[in-house]
């Protein structure tokens, strides 16, 4: 898709390490920006009820697909 590099970035600080993610054109079609895709991964990775404050909890930067372009007011339709 255009406009995603279709990579996720996955840091472990405790471990100080990271590694890159290949993401599917298929999620991202499904999943359509920022917010959708943040949303599917918390869902999918979060353990329920989990505790805001647990290591357990992940912390999920999102960009869309305009993000960074000159575009009108691409922050508020991330």
């Amino acid at each position: 898709m255009k406009g995603f590099f279709n990579r996720l970035v996955r840091i472990d600080l405790s471990q100080k390490q990271f590694e890159y993610q290949e993401l599917k054109d298929e999620l991202l079609t499904k999943t359509l920006g920022g917010k959708g895709l943040a949303t599917h991964i918390l869902l999918q990775e979060n353990p329920p009820r989990v505790d805001p404050h647990s290591p357990e909890n992940r912390l999920v930067f999102a960009l869309g697909p305009i993000s960074g372009t000159n575009v009108w007011g691409e922050c508020r339709y991330g």
